[in-house]
């Protein structure tokens, strides 16, 4: 299988995208997480079913682009401050607001397809 690394809708740049062949091993703490079949908020960039690989948030840099899992969402951020992050769905026309970085839980890094 193929693991692509989440950043494909929106306008995103084609050049954040990180393509592994199966053969290839997943980094070394990540967590694989299966996405809720519940909600559409980041179509087509991710869709309810897939097997995503998330590294778990220790203070590291996060950057607009990212797709971040908090406790209530699995969206991307449009905006980071010193202390705060703005994310939205890809398929939301409005953002969910500030976020605090202690809120999040895990950065997506690969997505199975």
């Amino acid at each position: 299988m193929i693991f692509l690394l989440a950043f494909l809708s929106w306008g995103w740049p084609a050049e954040r995208t990180i393509w592994v062949n199966s053969a290839s091993e997943v980094p070394a703490g990540l967590v694989a997480v299966t996405i809720n079949r519940c909600c559409g908020s980041m179509k087509p960039a991710i869709q309810g079913g897939e097997l995503a690989w998330m590294e778990p948030y220790k203070g590291q840099q996060i950057v607009e682009g990212d797709i971040v899992q908090t406790p209530r969402f699995l969206h991307r951020v449009t905006a980071v401050n010193s202390r705060a992050i703005r994310t939205s769905g890809d398929a939301n026309r409005r953002s969910d607001g500030w976020t605090p970085l202690s809120d999040i839980q895990y950065i997506l890094r690969y997505v199975q397809r």
